[in-house]
């Protein structure tokens, strides 16, 4: 059954006749499309007629109780197999609405279609849209023939609006009714009484379907997006309407995603879109450095020349430059950029160690040669020099005796990096001198 419509409080004016041919434009595709091509049936309004006046004397006002009928003759521009009438009123009443064939053929006086509406009273005394509609009862009406709509009140009391014969020469004013929707397009002031039919139509026409992404072309390179993008689907049809739009993997997207859709137009007829990538990377490379362990001590510091590699790697759309790799001879602090393919940066600053210079080592105040009648005490001083030197590390003095009362004392400093620097000495230690 195809959806009850409730038409609303439109208009004012005289008899015109607007049939409604929605054409829906395409924006193109953006991306293969399959589907179902067939001769679809749909539905479609136009609009019967439509009384108006331009000022409230040219209305009615029908004051109805139960067993009263109100009638109102048209005529039908277009054939069609369904009616919707519509009326404004005030007060609650069950009434029987009714379109009867006026015409010559094929039954002067058939009623083709009758249905029962309960109208409630507006509580704040406003007056109601109501709808009369005859899907069900396969109403067929003939384009240029003569047909009576009349209502009969069963119970309660009513009163209706309508504009009377007399103003049959009043301007037209277009009324339409969006196909579609539930929506009547009013240009000007509000109708007192409109009549729609439903006309077949056919439709051999695929919906199309459009990807909107927001930004909408990619801000990385190599068509990489290096921002979240926001993806949906905006879906038309050339003859007739869509009915459903739906996206998959569309939303916010935060990753490389596959996306796709269907849509369906008001004919049946359906298209799907392919599904293809939204190329999407927020993370930046990783970048670090590398190079022989057995060069360097647990310190981190190099005594000779080193070969430095880098190693770089991106999960999402790969690595596009990684830096060459360099000899380095003394202590440097390198600076190297690695990019992926989509743009995204990733820079590293290591600091390279090496420090090949040994520390200087002495005694203070002690000269080789130098005799003593008692062992002194003796303290090691090193130095590191240079800007960047890797500190002294440790400063010991070794005592060694080399016959009596002959001893060689050592001065022995290491640096961070290992480096290692000896000063040596000769003393006598002689109680007896």
């Amino acid at each position: 059954m195809i959806p009850l419509l409730t038409l609303p409080f439109i208009g004012r004016a005289t008899v015109s006749a607007l049939i409604l041919s929605m054409a829906l434009v395409s924006v193109g595709l953006a991306g293969p499309i399959a589907g179902a091509s067939e001769i679809g049936t749909y539905y479609d309004w136009a609009y019967v007629q439509v009384r108006e006046d331009t000022t409230e004397d040219d209305w009615t006002r029908y004051d109805l109780e139960a067993g009263d009928t109100l009638v109102q003759p048209f005529v039908s521009t277009v054939s069609g197999r369904a009616v919707s009438f519509g009326w404004t009123s005030f007060g609650a009443a069950t009434t029987t609405v009714s379109i009867t064939d006026a015409s010559n053929t094929p039954a002067p006086g058939q009623v083709l279609g009758s249905e029962t509406v309960v109208a409630s009273a507006d509580p704040d005394g406003y007056a109601i849209s109501n709808s009369a509609d005859f899907y069900d009862e396969n109403v067929a009406l003939a384009e240029d023939e003569q047909y009576v709509w009349s209502l009969t009140v069963q119970e309660g009391a009513t009163s209706v609006y309508l504009i009377p014969p007399e103003h049959p020469d009043l301007a037209p004013d277009a009324q339409i009714l969006v196909a579609g929707t539930d929506t009547w397009v009013t240009p000007r002031g509000n109708a007192a009484w409109a009549a729609g039919i439903l006309v077949e139509s056919h439709d051999s026409d695929l919906p199309l379907i459009d990807p909107v992404l927001f930004p909408a072309e990619p801000d990385g390179e190599n068509g990489w997006y290096v921002s979240p993008v926001e993806v949906g689907f905006r879906c038309t049809d050339r003859t007739s309407w869509i009915t459903d739009c739906l996206g998959f993997g569309d939303g916010v997207l935060h990753a490389s995603t596959l996306v796709s859709a269907t849509a369906t137009d008001a004919a049946g007829n359906t298209a799907e879109l392919w599904p293809f990538e939204v190329k999407v990377d927020l993370d930046n490379p990783e970048l670090y450095p590398t190079s022989d362990p057995q060069l360097f001590n647990k310190a981190g510091w190099a005594q000779g020349p080193v070969m430095v590699f880098w190693i770089c790697a991106d999960e999402e759309s790969g690595i596009q430059d990684c830096p060459e790799q360099i000899l380095v001879s003394e202590w440097t602090e390198l600076s190297a950029t690695a990019t992926d393919m989509a743009g995204n940066e990733a820079t590293f600053r290591p600091e390279i160690q090496i420090d090949g210079l040994s520390p200087d080592v002495w005694i203070p105040r002690l000269t080789a040669g130098e005799s003593f009648t008692t062992r002194p005490a003796l303290k090691c001083k090193a130095d590191d020099p240079g800007e960047h030197a890797s500190g002294v590390s440790t400063c010991i003095v070794n005592w060694t005796k080399l016959r009596p009362h002959r001893f060689r004392v050592a001065a022995v400093a290491t640096d961070i990096a290992d480096n290692k620097a000896r000063t040596a000495y000769r003393i006598t230690i002689d109680p007896d001198r």
